[in-house]
């Protein structure tokens, strides 16, 4: 019977999936924790960079590591406004998207 049933007109990407706070705050401590050590990383790899005499600073990779330390400091601040709302607000419910619960990993602790 459900072979006249259209699979791609779905409206499956923009579900709502709601979580309250004290769900979310071990996951964003998680990612925050996971920034802030690829940020620091970059920014040892810059430091190592400049220290080095014979490197270029206006390298392609010092510009890179500058781009990773960038956007690592950026979605590890953004982890600190999550920990600290969700701390804040522990039994508010959060609407997320598909995209914030894959960001989370929270598909990840389905079976165990």
């Amino acid at each position: 019977m459900g072979m006249y049933n259209d699979f791609s007109n779905t409206n499956r990407t923009d579900w709502k999936y709601t979580y309250k706070g004290k769900e979310l705050l071990e996951v964003a401590k998680i990612k925050q924790a996971e920034y802030r050590i690829k940020e620091e990383e970059a920014r040892r790899k810059i430091a190592a960079l400049m220290l080095d005499m014979t490197a270029s600073t206006l390298g392609t990779i010092a510009e890179d590591f500058k781009k990773q330390a960038t956007e690592f400091g950026r979605l590890r601040e953004q982890c600190d406004v999550f920990v600290h709302e969700f701390t804040r607000t522990p039994e508010r419910e959060f609407h997320l998207s598909l995209g914030d619960v894959t960001f989370f990993g929270l598909q990840e602790n389905v079976n165990g």
